[in-house]
């Protein structure tokens, strides 16, 4: 079977090989890169292991999805629903309290498209589903349900808890939150640039104050 080199690359990769087989060897090679990056979370397996997730875009299947403990975000993480649904994530609800993210600088996480739900993080905690120490915070039409959890899901910020950080919300649902003190949805002690809500529903959350809180010392 005659062999040549065009001196051609697929993907980076020389091809010598003979005529039959050059197609296949490029449908491979190209499936392999697009089931790497595209593979992320559809079995939700970035969800176990380490409780620091990796870097890069993962998707919740249509199934949905349970996390298998809270992710500590530190690098640039997106995760995605599907366009014109919101596909359910589901923080860790079968032992103990846990929210879903912790976020750190220089983490930035995005969150389009998505239905988030169970999370909180007790009478005494702080953020039920996401507890921001700094970083960066966007949010695009997700609804975050706080209908299944039927204590407090938080001291402060029954969903969100903001220490310091950017922030940016948009098309956007809260709803069902409490806290024990204060911040039903969001408890926001400050931020590093004006935070952005935009287009955003806030529905039956309940506390001391129930939207957004900030404690200034004089």
């Amino acid at each position: 079977m005659a062999t040549f080199n065009h001196g051609k690359k697929c993907m980076g990769h020389n091809l010598t090989f003979d005529r039959h087989s050059k197609i296949n060897y490029c449908i491979f090679v190209v499936t392999f890169v697009l089931l790497f990056h595209v593979g992320h979370g559809l079995d939700c397996s970035w969800t176990q292991g380490s409780d620091s997730i990796g870097a890069g875009t993962h998707s919740v299947p249509e199934s949905g999805c349970t996390m298998k403990q809270m992710m500590e975000v530190r690098v640039v993480v997106t995760i995605n629903g599907e366009i014109g649904t919101h596909r359910e994530l589901e923080a860790k609800h079968d032992v103990g309290k846990h929210r879903h993210f912790q976020l750190w600088s220089p983490g930035k996480l995005s969150l389009n498209y998505l239905k988030l739900t169970w999370g909180e993080s007790g009478t005494f905690g702080s953020g039920g589903f996401i507890s921001m120490n700094s970083g960066t915070l966007a949010i695009n039409l997700v609804h975050f349900d706080g209908s299944k959890t039927t204590e407090s899901h938080a001291a402060v910020g029954g969903c969100i808890h903001v220490y310091d950080g950017t922030v940016t919300i948009k098309k956007s649902t809260f709803e069902g939150f409490s806290a024990s003190q204060f911040g039903g949805a969001m408890y926001v002690k400050k931020t590093s640039t004006p935070m952005t809500i935009e287009s955003t529903t806030f529905k039956n959350n309940e506390a001391t104050v129930r939207f957004i809180y900030r404690l200034a010392f004089i």
